[in-house]
């Protein structure tokens, strides 16, 4: 049973981008696909909310974890410390420059179009991560809801409590194990060291 995720849990959904997704052999796995138009969200079949988008350039699948907040401030301050960078806050569509007559009759939107092939982040929601995106997974820290503080998405009975693993040294100004101001661990491993955890889980599933 996996860890809860999504609605009101911290964890949220993870972002995948793939040169190729085939939405007949996620529905021959048992997962459920909710909307596949220029990108696909969809419940895996062991219950993990998915967006997937295509893309031909990336070497690793995974994009980022999407992870709601209760103060945008403080978790940025936390991720930092642990030596991520991060991004500027995400802002909405902006109004189209060209609003002539032809213009408002060729759409029926007064704001920029957007990417239909990229998931729409939320705003205020800022990318945090280690080097370049393009090439590591990265968390997205989503804005906390109004009156509402995240539950933590602690491990179903009997299993682990999810974890973010980062590989390498942590920075002077942290410990191999830290938690997010929402209680979210994240912990240091070497190389080897997680390569080892990789393997074992492998062979324990």
């Amino acid at each position: 049973e996996p860890a809860p995720m999504g609605g009101e849990h911290a964890l949220q959904y993870v972002q995948l981008a793939m040169p190729v997704f085939r939405l007949s052999r996620v529905m021959a796995a048992g997962g459920k696909i909710e909307s596949a138009y220029g990108w696909t969200q969809l419940t895996a079949p062991g219950g993990l909310p998915l967006r997937v988008r295509i893309d031909e350039s990336r070497r690793d699948p995974f994009e980022f974890v999407a992870v709601r907040v209760s103060a945008m401030g403080a978790a940025v301050e936390h991720f930092t410390r642990l030596g991520m960078a991060a991004g500027k806050p995400q802002e909405g569509r902006r109004l189209r420059k060209n609003l002539g007559l032809d213009s408002l009759l060729s759409s029926n939107s007064l704001l920029e179009e957007g990417d239909a092939f990229e998931p729409e982040r939320e705003i205020g929601s800022v990318y945090v991560g280690y080097g370049d995106p393009q090439s590591n997974t990265g968390l997205l820290l989503l804005p906390p809801l109004p009156g509402k503080r995240p539950k933590p998405s602690l491990g179903a009975q009997g299993q682990p409590e999810p974890t973010l693993r980062a590989v390498g040294a942590p920075p002077a100004s942290a410990s191999a194990t830290e938690r997010s101001p929402d209680g979210l661990p994240v912990r240091f491993e070497d190389e080897d060291a997680y390569e080892g955890s990789l393997k074992a889980e492998g062979a324990a599933a």
